[in-house]
């Protein structure tokens, strides 16, 4: 069974060349709380709509480019 988790490295990529270095830097232009945002890139936890729309509108990306899939861990 797959998982969707959130692209970490699609954010991470874009967020740098928006001058947002550190995970601090994506959760202050966000809103996004700092605890959530670090199980989210870590990928202990799936995004919630809310995050998807906070992320596509402050890093002008889709939803399908914010997610991924992955293989479930047995």
């Amino acid at each position: 069974m797959s998982l969707i988790r959130l692209n970490a490295s699609a954010l991470r990529e874009v967020a740098r060349a928006r001058g947002d270095l550190r995970p601090v830097d994506i959760s202050r232009a966000t809103g996004i709380p700092q605890s959530t945002l670090s199980a989210l890139l870590s990928g202990q936890r799936a995004p919630a709509a809310s995050t998807l729309y906070a992320l596509s509108d402050r890093y002008e990306l889709t939803h399908e480019q914010l997610l991924t899939m992955e293989a479930e861990a047995a």
